[in-house]
């Protein structure tokens, strides 16, 4: 059984292809801390990846 997660609509998780999906809805965008951010050696794939 493949279980994955989303946090957009594009689905970035690969929900299209999984036996159970869950898929997260962001009322407002997120707020991201560009200080903490830069701080950071990557930037995370969800912040990447999702607009």
């Amino acid at each position: 059984v493949r279980v994955s997660m989303a946090c957009c609509l594009n689905m970035c998780g690969a929900v299209h292809c999984s036996d159970i999906a869950m898929l997260g809805y962001h009322r407002k965008p997120p707020i991201i801390d560009h200080e903490y951010i830069s701080k950071l050696c990557e930037i995370p794939l969800a912040i990447a990846a999702c607009p």
